[in-house]
């Protein structure tokens, strides 16, 4: 999850009320990738997080999606030895082997 200054809750207590990129890992399972895939990706349209990061260690992509006027556009599904990026961030980007480097070593 990533927050700017303007998401932060006002107590250290309390939750985000908002996300501005939210990252999921595609866990092993039908119902796991229909999770990440279908119901969170509405989950975080409606919430209006503003970017939204699925990794796949099974097709081994990274789905990078902006959200656009209420709906999901896809920036892209990036593959090993492309680079993932967005546009939230300016600059922000990932390298997919070493996405996938880490989600093996701690799978």
């Amino acid at each position: 999850l990533y927050l700017t200054p303007r998401c932060f809750p006002s107590s250290p207590t309390e939750y985000p009320t908002r996300l501005d990129i939210a990252v999921e890992v595609v866990s092993e399972g039908p119902e796991a990738r229909h999770r990440d895939y279908i119901a969170k990706r509405s989950d975080y349209e409606a919430g209006g997080v503003n970017e939204y990061w699925i990794v796949d260690p099974f097709d081994r992509t990274v789905t990078v999606l902006e959200l656009s006027n209420g709906e999901y556009k896809e920036l892209g599904v990036f593959r090993e030895g492309e680079t993932a990026r967005g546009v939230f961030l300016s600059g922000f980007e990932l390298p997919v082997t070493d996405v996938m480097r880490f989600v093996d070593e701690v799978s």
